[in-house]
């Protein structure tokens, strides 16, 4: 295999040391490409949309529970205030 057989390659079995080199440089030159400043840019945005996304969906799932939570406290309070008024 040549670094030069195009930006991808595929190893099926062992490699030795000189050939891994040669692996190594093959998929560094695929991969190089991708890993521009505007591409990287480009995935930090998305990844920060996507945190904010997570974040967003977490944060109204806490508030609905926390709200189920409050109505099931006042409930028990009910409960448990009820037979007290009656003595």
């Amino acid at each position: 295999m040549d670094a030069g057989d195009g930006p991808f390659c595929f190893i099926v079995g062992y490699v030795n040391a000189r050939q891994r080199k040669t692996l190594v440089l093959s998929v560094w030159k695929g991969y190089r490409m991708c890993f521009t400043l505007p591409h990287i840019q480009k995935l930090k945005k998305n990844f920060s949309m996507e945190l904010t996304i997570i974040e967003t969906s977490a944060y109204q799932e806490l508030r609905k529970l926390v709200s189920t939570l409050a109505v099931q406290m006042g409930d028990f309070q009910k409960k448990i205030a009820s037979p007290a008024q009656d003595k």
